[in-house]
């Protein structure tokens, strides 16, 4: 009849694992999230066994690091201390650091949490990212 119907947006879930280590290559630091300093940061620590290095302390959990194909940006999701766990469907923060200086910008945020980032969101040419967003469109 040439009249379109709009359906109900449903959001994407995914069983993909989030928190699992990422490693930059050819330097071989893996990128992950701890609670060993109180509250989930995210700390490297270098493939030779090193000491970690925490990367991120601030007054958010942050977790679910995403490096990007040239390692010189990391992603992560940041949500409220008062959480527990990973959460899902809460407030969360999308954001991501330069490894070059550590400097950190905010790139959205919406209602997500566990798989809201999948096991590769970046783009090939790291300009781009993608995320799942738990907010229904009205």
């Amino acid at each position: 009849d040439g009249q379109h119907q709009q359906a109900r947006f449903t959001p994407l879930k995914t069983g993909a694992p989030v928190g699992d280590p990422v490693t930059a290559q050819p330097d071989n630091l893996s990128y992950f999230a701890s609670d060993q300093s109180g509250s989930q940061q995210i700390w490297r620590r270098g493939g030779s066994g090193e000491k970690p290095e925490q990367m991120t302390a601030d007054d958010f959990n942050n977790v679910s690091p995403h490096l990007s194909a040239d390692g010189k940006v990391l992603l992560f999701l940041s949500y409220s201390k008062d959480l527990n766990g990973i959460p899902e469907h809460k407030d969360v923060t999308l954001r991501m650091m330069s490894l070059a200086d550590k400097s950190t910008k905010v790139l959205a945020e919406f209602v997500g949490g566990q798989g809201s980032l999948g096991t590769q969101p970046w783009s090939p040419d790291c300009r781009r990212v993608v995320f799942i967003s738990y907010q229904a469109m009205e």
